[in-house]
C-alpha cells in the first residue's frame, strides 16, 4: 500500500505532462511555425477546437483574416481569438445548434475563391457539432438514430458512417463545398487515425457506402425516416474526387502519440 501511495504522484503528474504536450494551441502553434505568410481563413470544429483556434491564430498573427470555431456547449468560459466567431453546438446528439453553426461553416467554404486559403483544425466530437442532416431530414431524428446506435452497441465506425452519409457537411462534404485551398490539421481520437473517422471526416474523402450505411440502419432497427433519408441520400464524397487536390491534411496528435 505504501508503494501505491508513492507511485501515485509521479504517475500522475506523469499523466498530466503528456496531456499538456499534446494540447491542442502548441501543436498546431508548432505545426503552423514557419510557414509562407498570407492571408488565410480559419475554421475549426471540435472539443479541441477553441485551443486549436489559439493556437493558430497566434501563429497566423495578422494573415489570419477571419473564420469561426464550433465548440460543443456549455462553453463554461471559452472565447475564440478576434476575428473569429464563437458558436455552441450540441454534443453527442446534435440539435438546433448544431444546424446553424454546420450552416455557418458551409457558408464560409462556399465564399472561399479557388485563389484563397483556408485552415481546418477538426478534433473528436465534429460528428455532432458539424451534425446538420441533409434536407429534408429533422436534425431530432438524426440524433435519435444516433441515440439509438449508441445504445444498441454499436461500434463508432458504424456510428459515423451513417452519420457521413446523413450530415450534409461531412464525408467531405464540406471539401466539395469549397474551391480554395484547405489545410487541415486533424487531433484524431479513433483507434487508427482513420481521416473519415475524426469528426466523421467533413474534409476527409469516404471510403464507405450508402449501402453500408443502409445495412447499418435495418441491423439496429433505426425509424423509417432515416431508412427513407438513406433511400434518396446522395452518395459521400469518394478517394480521387478531385476536390481533395485542394486539400492538404496532417494529423497532429492521435491516441497512439498519447
Amino acid at each position: 500500500m505504501a508503494q501505491r501511495v508513492r507511485l501515485r504522484a509521479p504517475l500522475v503528474e506523469a499523466a498530466r505532462r503528456a496531456i499538456a504536450k499534446l494540447g491542442g494551441a502548441p501543436l498546431v502553434r508548432a505545426a503552423l511555425a514557419g510557414e509562407l505568410p498570407g492571408a488565410r481563413a480559419l475554421w475549426a470544429a471540435g472539443k479541441a477546437a477553441p485551443a486549436m483556434a489559439r493556437g493558430a491564430a497566434e501563429a497566423l498573427g495578422d494573415d489570419l483574416i477571419g473564420g469561426l470555431v464550433i465548440a460543443r456547449a456549455p462553453l463554461a468560459g471559452e472565447t475564440a481569438p478576434a476575428p473569429l466567431q464563437l458558436f455552441a453546438a450540441a454534443h453527442p446528439f446534435p440539435d438546433e445548434r448544431s444546424v446553424r453553426a454546420t450552416d455557418a461553416l458551409l457558408d464560409a467554404a462556399r465564399r472561399l475563391g479557388k485563389n484563397e486559403r483556408a485552415i481546418f483544425c477538426r478534433s473528436g466530437g465534429a460528428s455532432s457539432l458539424l451534425g446538420a442532416p441533409l434536407s429534408g431530414l429533422p436534425v431530432c431524428a438524426l440524433a435519435t438514430a444516433t441515440r439509438a446506435l449508441l445504445d444498441g452497441g454499436a461500434p463508432i465506425g458504424e456510428i459515423n458512417i451513417v452519420r457521413r452519409h446523413l450530415g450534409r457537411a461531412l464525408g467531405g462534404r464540406l471539401a466539395q463545398a469549397c474551391a480554395g485551398e484547405l489545410e487541415v490539421l486533424a487531433l484524431s481520437d479513433v483507434i487508427g487515425d482513420d481521416p473519415a473517422a475524426i469528426g466523421s471526416g467533413p474534409a476527409s474523402p469516404d471510403p464507405s457506402t450508402l449501402d453500408e450505411a443502409r445495412a447499418i440502419a435495418r441491423q439496429y432497427r433505426l425509424s423509417t425516416e432515416i431508412e427513407a433519408a438513406l433511400a434518396r441520400a446522395p452518395e459521400t464524397i469518394k478517394p480521387g474526387d478531385p476536390c481533395f487536390s485542394r486539400v492538404r491534411y496532417r494529423l497532429l496528435a492521435s491516441p497512439r502519440t498519447l
